[in-house]
């Protein structure tokens, strides 16, 4: 079948061709359409409980998308004029911010934090600071009003008098992280100075990080491509093919990039790192192509024939290895992730694209040439001396002419010590060496297997995990969570049965004993409810009675008071306590930091309080849970639960193309175990290195576990051509090895050492990935060449030693395989 699809695009070539280049203008012509912007709520599962309460109480109770600044100082106390003038600054200056909520801003000098007091009415609500204070009296007032309010004095005030505290909410979809990220670095070099430090936190300003270090990224890729391409040059430049791996992985590009923009998709900067492996899996089977393609043509001299012989052998090994990566990114839609979802439709069309891009455009472009300039290595004089004198002549003529120096030195390191790495590599296959190398993969399985039992869901450390511990913004939030409750928030939205519900005794009293049980939690540093200006308002009415710092028994005196501070409050000044129906209410929670396990016990322990106390909130309906710790919790949850589903189902569909291919249920077996080898060697990387499986990191993990199946397959493939026309299981594996074991060399380490460069990213999260993918690539690469073939020396399985169809013509010419 692979043979006459092969022999139809080679009778065909120049239409082929031209059809590929004509496609690939055509995409390219709608590359500029791309966007690139990150849409945050696109990121949690839409259907999950928590984010729909969060969508339906988000504009009142709070966002997601919330900047933090802190102004402190750095001697004295924030009470004096020239701190508290900066801080209205700054206010009116976040105001000013292109997406801002201009009801959301919450600081000292905003009118939306106030205090109550009693008037000839009943309450009025007043601006803690309407403006700053001009004297020595009117300092002493502010003072009193922010010590006596515990919804100012440790929120917005810190305890220690040491820093102010502003909160601002940004609407979805109208924010520009550039310019939020500039607007608020000018607010900090114009007011900070020798006595005023400002920190800045919160996930506006996070995007706004990603989005300033672009630059940065751009140059990462540019300086990867360039050592790909001095790589594959190093390796391949003794044939005259090298770049054709480079060229087929920009096509790739283009037709993913192209399909992108017509689907309409933006792109996330965080995911960058999924088209770039995904472009260089492209230039993985390309080396594996143009290699084995050179070795048809040292023996037959003729480019139809070593390019039929090439497809025909390669398409089988090469369309698994595809599928396995297509299959794995498609699967990700199952994740209810509208970000998710939308990377598996471009992942999959991205990844099949290889099969036009390589399989369907080699073997016509390989038969277009009329001759090429190969590798002349020690075997190449006598096969081509017995098949072709006079192209043998040719080849040794063109091969003076280059400098022998670079020549020997360039096929030193590319053929001879390669050649004796890889056969000291086959000798662990044979005797004893084959039981010590399958020996000790069980025991690496079986380590890794428990290690990564310790895995994370959700982020794993403090801070943000895509930025460096010691990135500015980390160590904003190492300052701002010493000076106050918390820079995380999440809040249990608590909807009435009724109209007026929520100011029954049993509501707001089960508000104020949930409040008090989460603050138990060392994990929550404060937190807050309307029941605290219910008890509030209560002491002030009995005359500041410190006794009566309580919540009244009868619902009609809970509400007479709520209207009262209703009446006295600027308009939206309620919002972010209680709606206006007085139907629903929140209890918030200052969180110390969003880690996945963190999220886990403050959500449970909400939970138990909700399920042992059934008397309390009879009239309501607690919900859990908004604001960014509600939603990330929602992500870590489908996360956890799809992660499993995931693995069984790629792993069955490797096993099952396996099968298929193979006709065997022994190589299912044989492939997938080593998959799971690799997939749980990098769980166990995550453990080591703190990284939890999260939002960000979900989808790497996802494709790396079909990540160089094709490495192992190629040489199987291989060790079975070998075995069909030589009968010699030894020879047979010997010969997968040294042969497209040196393909899979060159583009494992080619691969490695260019992701190996994201290292040095400024943003955290691309370093750790491309350190996990390198050593996913090298560990596929150790299985392929080492751990597979060692299984086939000791189980002699009946899909390699059975005879079938010479699929691949392929030929050792005698003398060039080492002896047993």
């Amino acid at each position: 079948m692979y043979k006459v699809l092969v022999g139809f695009l080679i009778n065909h070539k120049k239409k082929v061709v031209v059809a590929m280049a004509v496609i690939t203008l055509f995409f390219l012509s709608q590359i500029f359409r791309i966007q690139m912007f990150t849409q945050f709520l696109d990121l949690f599962p839409k259907n999950h409980p928590y984010v729909q309460v969060h969508q339906q109480y988000a504009r009142y109770f709070g966002g997601a998308y919330q900047a933090t600044l802190v102004l402190e100082v750095k001697k004295g106390d924030i009470f004096n004029t020239e701190t508290l003038s900066k801080m209205s600054r700054i206010t009116d200056a976040v105001d000013l911010i292109p997406g801002v909520d201009h009801f959301g801003i919450f600081s000292i000098a905003s009118q939306k934090v106030s205090v109550l007091k009693e008037t000839a009415g009943g309450f009025s609500s007043s601006p803690v600071m309407k403006e700053v204070p001009k004297n020595s009296g009117e300092m002493e007032e502010l003072k009193k009003k922010v010590f006596t309010s515990g919804n100012v004095n440790g929120i917005w005030v810190s305890r220690d008098q040491k820093a102010l505290r502003l909160d601002a909410n940004f609407l979805e979809g109208k924010i520009d992280f550039r310019v939020l990220f500039d607007k608020f670095m000018e607010i900090k070099k114009k007011e900070a100075d020798a006595n005023h430090r400002i920190y800045l936190t919160g996930t506006p300003l996070l995007y706004g990080w990603i989005y300033h270090y672009l630059p940065n990224m751009a140059l990462i890729l540019v300086i990867t491509s360039v050592v790909i391409l001095l790589m594959l040059f190093a390796y391949m430049s003794r044939g005259g093919l090298w770049f054709w791996p480079f060229v087929s992985a920009l096509m790739t590009s283009i037709w993913g990039l192209g399909f992108s923009a017509i689907l309409g998709f933006h792109f996330d900067p965080l995911i960058i790192v999924i088209p770039f492996l995904l472009s260089a899996r492209a230039m993985s089977h390309g080396v594996q192509w143009v290699e084995r393609f050179t070795e048809e043509y040292q023996k037959s001299a003729d480019t139809e024939e070593a390019a039929l012989i090439t497809g025909t052998g390669l398409f089988p090994p090469g369309l698994i290895g595809i599928l396995a990566d297509t299959l794995a990114l498609l699967v990700i839609c199952l994740t209810p992730i509208p970000t998710l979802r939308n990377l598996a439709y471009l992942g999959f069309f991205w990844s099949g694209a290889m099969i036009f891009t390589i399989f369907f455009f080699y073997p016509p472009l390989f038969a277009l040439f009329r001759r090429i300039r190969i590798p002349q290595k020690s075997a190449v004089p006598v096969v081509l001396a017995e098949k072709s004198p006079d192209f043998a002549k040719r080849v040794t003529t063109q091969s003076a002419i280059i400098d022998r120096t670079f020549t020997y030195r360039i096929e030193y390191f590319t053929e001879h010590l390669l050649r004796r790495i890889l056969i000291k590599m086959s000798n662990w296959t044979f005797g004893a060496g084959r039981y010590t190398t399958v020996g000790l993969s069980v025991l690496i399985l079986g380590l890794s297997i428990i290690s990564s039992t310790h895995l994370k869901f959700g982020d794993a450390n403090p801070g943000s995990p895509i930025l460096w511990p010691y990135s500015d913004y980390n160590s904003d939030i190492v300052q701002i969570n010493k000076r106050f409750p918390g820079v995380d928030q999440m809040w249990v939205a608590i909807q009435g049965k009724a109209p007026q519900a929520v100011t029954y005794p049993d509501v707001i009293n089960g508000m104020e004993g949930l409040k008090q049980y989460m603050m138990a939690d060392p994990n929550v540093g404060f937190a807050i409810s309307v029941a605290d200006l219910i008890k509030g308002s209560n002491m002030l009415a009995y005359g500041n009675d410190p006794k009566m710092e309580s919540i009244p028994n009868s619902q009609q005196a809970i509400q007479n008071m709520i209207t009262l501070i209703q009446t006295g409050a600027a308009p939206g000044e309620m919002d972010t306590w209680i709606d206006y129906g007085n139907t629903s209410t929140n209890v918030k929670l200052f969180l110390k930091n969003h880690e996945g396990p963190v999220l886990e016990e403050v959500i449970n322990r909400v939970n138990r309080f909700i399920q042992d106390n059934p008397k309390l909130m009879e009239n309501a309906v607690p919900k859990p849970a908004g604001g960014l710790g509600g939603i990330l919790a929602a992500a870590n949850q489908v996360i956890e639960v799809k992660n499993d589903q995931i693995l069984f189902i790629v792993l069955g569909i490797i096993f099952v193309l396996c099968v298929v291919t193979y006709r065997s249920l022994l190589a299912g077996i044989i492939f997938t175990m080593s998959l799971i080898l690799a997939n749980f060697l990098a769980f166990t990387f995550m453990v080591f290195q703190g990284i939890g499986l999260n939002i960000n990191t979900f989808p790497v993990v996802s494709l790396g576990i079909g990540l160089g199946v094709d490495y192992g397959l190629y040489i199987v493939s291989r060790i079975i051509e070998v075995y069909q026309e030589e009968k010699d299981l030894a020879r047979a594996v010997r010969g997968g090895i040294i042969t497209s074991g040196r393909a899979v060399f060159f583009t494992a380490t080619m691969m490695t050492a260019g992701v190996i460069f994201w290292y040095f990213s400024p943003l955290r999260f691309q370093a750790e990935m491309g350190i996990l993918l390198g050593i996913l690539m090298m560990v596929n690469m150790v299985v392929g060449v080492l751990v597979l073939p060692a299984v086939i020396n000791i189980i002699k399985p009946k899909f390699i030693t059975r005879g079938g169809d010479n699929n691949g013509g392929f030929h050792i010419p005698p003398g060039t395989l080492p002896k047993r």
